[in-house]
């Protein structure tokens, strides 16, 4: 981003009327002065960031809202069930407890959808499709 920014600034500068003459357009932060195409590669990276993170609290929210086990979920939890003591071979299975012992993957294992890297992808195209 700060490649194009810098590129882009040098094709097309940013003036201001200043006593009938045009002249470049200052930037200030606390005094320093900042040049044009650093500004705008802040916008460009700022509003990115804020878009990301805004697309990733959506996306964990969602996780934890909807979740969706993961393909590796009997790997981890392992399950006390006993299927062959059931009378209906296809009862859906709701009370067990996980005999797996790791807190950290047992936690993850129903985080599946939606998908972080997905979203991700998808904001990313929508942002630069929009810029």
């Amino acid at each position: 981003m700060l490649l194009i920014e810098f590129t882009r600034h040098q094709h097309k500068k940013q003036f201001i009327l200043k006593d009938g003459l045009l002249i470049n357009r200052p930037y200030t932060f606390f005094g320093y002065k900042i040049p044009p195409w650093i500004w705008e590669a802040y916008k460009a990276i700022g509003v990115f960031g804020f878009g990301a993170a805004c697309s990733q609290t959506t996306t964990d929210i969602g996780k934890y809202i909807i979740g969706r086990l993961r393909p590796h979920f009997f790997d981890v939890c392992r399950p006390d069930v006993n299927c062959s003591a059931l009378a209906d071979p296809h009862t859906y299975i709701e009370d067990f407890t996980c005999l797996g012992t790791n807190p950290k993957l047992l936690k993850e294992v129903r985080l599946s959808f939606p998908s972080g890297h997905s979203s991700f992808s998808a904001y990313t195209m929508i942002y630069l499709a929009h810029a």
